[in-house]
């Protein structure tokens, strides 16, 4: 081989050491690892006032908060709820700071409910407001996703029965939204419908219905809902949440998926997605300025009896690079220097 050869194999080498990602629009991710014994975290919301996590724990009533570098601190740990009580969604309301988190009672799956408590110490309980629902199972709460809208009243999505309560800042509720549309699919795929839910600024609710993969537009105002229009079909979708830019996540076991709309979400497409790790048993998406956490919690493997896993993780994900190409430029640049050494050299 030649040196003017090896010159440019070198050349070409270093060229996509540096600019790969912008070539391949990968993205970053960084992992947060932290420990709680027999914790199995099934749910998850950034705190931006204290750049930590708030996790709720699959097993028990418990809060507990994850810092940036996996340090993790009690939070709540509440007694007084029934038997076999946790948290299967938690939100951060920093406005009003507030934790948001829906109760679901395994020995008794029908006393759903909502509890909302001091963002900071000493993290005491404001209201526990109950809702009832005779259907609710194990695999299906009556209280599942929890939103805020525009003026503090929570939202709480019902997998057991497809409504929507509204809970209002002192814990009264209603049936907000309860839509034939919710029910107007053939052969749903287990047992948890409507789950994860949004909203969004427009004024509207975005929500999830996991059995279907149905993603439904529900307007703040009156609780109509119209499913929206995907250009794939989605399966089994656990989580969503929604970007400052108004790119929507939804993620499944398998997969994270990026959504956008340009109609006001009547139709979305998905546009970009990240493969996730199955076996970790991803279960809930959150956001964090631009990045987007994923929390891998082991649940179905807690779900199995298995008590003795300690070690937990979420992985941040970062903007996908920018395809610059300017590393083109570059590469001409240097092939045609080298071409130009090389035919000096012959002439003379």
């Amino acid at each position: 081989m030649s040196f003017f050869n090896s010159i440019m194999i070198l050349s070409t080498i270093l060229l996509f050491s540096f600019y790969g990602n912008s070539i391949f629009g990968t993205r970053n991710r960084h992992i947060i690892n932290f420990q709680s014994p027999d914790f199995f975290p099934v749910s998850f919301a950034r705190d931006p006032t204290a750049k930590r996590f708030i996790v709720s724990s699959s097993r028990r009533p418990s809060l507990i908060s994850v810092s940036d570098s996996g340090i993790v601190t009690t939070l709540v740990s509440d007694r007084s709820l029934p038997a076999g009580s946790f948290f299967p969604n938690v939100m951060v309301d920093p406005i009003r700071q507030r934790i948001i988190a829906t109760v679901h009672s395994r020995s008794n799956p029908s006393n759903s409910a909502l509890a909302t408590y001091q963002l900071h110490s000493p993290h005491r309980r404001l209201f526990l407001a109950s809702l009832h629902e005779p259907d609710a199972s194990v695999s299906a709460p009556g209280a599942a996703g929890v939103a805020i809208d525009f003026f503090g009243s929570a939202v709480i999505t019902n997998s057991a029965s497809n409504f929507i309560w509204n809970v209002g800042l002192e814990g009264r509720h209603s049936i907000f939204s309860s839509c034939e549309v919710y029910t107007d699919h053939h052969k749903p795929h287990g047992p948890c419908g409507l789950n994860g839910i949004v909203y969004n600024s427009k004024g509207h609710f975005l929500v999830i219905q996991s059995n279907t993969g149905k993603l439904f537009k529900v307007d703040d105002e009156n609780g109509v809902a119209k499913e929206i229009e995907l250009n794939i079909n989605l399966t089994e979708i656990r989580a969503i949440d929604i970007k400052n830019d108004g790119v929507v996540l939804l993620m499944s076991k398998y997969k994270l998926y990026f959504l956008n709309s340009e109609d006001g979400w009547n139709k979305a497409k998905v546009f970009d997605e990240v493969r996730l790790d199955a076996k970790r048993s991803p279960i809930s998406v959150t956001v964090g300025g631009e990045v987007v956490y994923v929390l891998y919690g082991h649940v179905e493997e807690g779900m199995i009896g298995n008590s003795h896993r300690n070690h937990f993780s979420i992985v941040g994900i970062g903007p996908k690079a920018q395809r610059d190409f300017t590393w083109i430029v570059y590469m001409l640049i240097g092939y045609g220097s080298v071409y130009f050494l090389k035919w000096s050299s012959n002439a003379q």
